[in-house]
């Protein structure tokens, strides 16, 4: 749904410290970037994909790019938010594979792991301190440490679920759909139409949209052309290469098609998304 987007204008930095514009409840909504809701009080309560999560004081939610997700009940004085951009993972091959293999994993639970605080709520608050200074550096600074908390939460959920399983509130078609989520954005170049994609699953065309709608929160074009705006900003980093080039490589049937994906996805044309990175170098 359109009206469930919710995306920041074009930033010039990777990570973004929030301590403003809190709520008691926000609606559900997803967006390209990522977040860290760093929990401080009492029962706050979020929804992620549908499945709620109730945090106490020390708890760390992990909201990963594009994910559905929601404020059910929470106190606006006792929470901070981190919000990073989904190229801080997808650029490393090791994160990136880490968090393929751990994504349905959302909370860290103080309560019961407290031995972890220090190497997963550190580096955050750290962020947080970093992000106040006027230092030169405090973007690099801010990036190194969100790059620990990864490292250590990464670790933390391998060692809690070894096989990297998934929760138990999960369904199979739920866990088939990630996975082919997942397929989808190693190979974006890929026919990945909707009539292609529902028939290698064994599903009709119409279902499989009623489905990944009703489960992701998004219809099947929106998602997939905003993963592919995503990765076609990866591309972007070889400034010799060709928008159209990009285009065609991140999947786009089009040169207009990926003008007009891009802009809805980020607000403005690559070409000026494009000046405006060579702008900031």
């Amino acid at each position: 749904m359109t009206d469930r987007f919710e995306n920041l204008e074009v930033q010039q930095k990777a990570i973004i410290m929030s301590e403003v514009f809190h709520f008691t409840q926000f609606p559900a909504h997803w967006h390209s970037y990522g977040e860290i809701i760093i929990n401080r009080g009492m029962s706050n309560a979020y929804v992620i994909n549908g499945n709620i999560y109730h945090l106490v004081s020390n708890d760390v939610l992990l909201v990963w790019p594009n994910e559905l997700h929601s404020t059910e009940n929470a106190d606006p004085s006792t929470y901070y938010i981190i919000q990073f951009e989904s190229t801080l993972l997808n650029q490393l091959h090791d994160l990136r594979s880490a968090s393929n293999n751990i994504k349905l994993h959302h909370h860290y639970n103080f309560e019961k792991y407290p031995q972890y605080y220090g190497s997963i709520v550190g580096p955050l608050d750290r962020i947080r301190s970093l992000s106040a200074t006027s230092d030169d550096f405090s973007e690099t600074r801010c990036c190194i440490e969100l790059y620990k908390f990864f490292i250590n939460i990464f670790s933390f959920f391998s060692t809690i679920s070894p096989a990297h399983s998934v929760p138990n509130n999960i369904s199979e078609n739920q866990k088939l759909l990630l996975l082919l989520c997942d397929h989808i954005k190693g190979n974006l170049a890929d026919d990945n139409s909707l009539l292609t994609v529902s028939s290698k699953i064994g599903m009709s065309a119409s279902y499989f949209s009623r489905y990944f709608k009703d489960t992701m929160g998004l219809g099947y074009n929106e998602w997939i052309n905003a993963q592919r705006v995503n990765y076609s900003i990866k591309l972007m980093a070889d400034n010799d290469r060709k928008l159209t080039d990009i285009a065609f490589s991140a999947g786009f049937g089009s040169i207009s098609a990926f003008n007009r994906s891009f802009k809805k996805v980020k607000g403005c044309t690559p070409g000026e998304f494009r000046t405006l990175q060579q702008l900031s170098r």
